[in-house]
């Protein structure tokens, strides 16, 4: 699936959502305020990681599906495209 990018730079959020509920193998939900990304590993074993205060939920969806959360510079990159 492609995702698509804002006017700002930043992936587009449904885009992400859509990604996100393809995915067999990852989730996200919110947990007393913060977000919790949860990882399937291990056949039908579900790993749950809290996630820093600060992310949002574009933050979680993209930690959740590529492992890592899209940086400042990498915005600012296809913001000029």
């Amino acid at each position: 699936m492609k995702i698509r990018r804002n006017k700002d730079g930043q992936q587009n959020l449904n885009d992400l959502r859509k990604a996100l509920a393809e995915c067999q193998t990852a989730s996200v939900h919110k947990l007393s305020g913060n977000w919790v990304v949860s990882k399937l590993v291990q056949g039908n074993t579900w790993f749950e990681t809290p996630t820093p205060h600060y992310y949002d939920e574009r933050m979680a969806i993209q930690k959740a599906l590529f492992g890592e959360v899209e940086s400042k510079d990498e915005v600012l990159y296809y913001k000029g495209k």
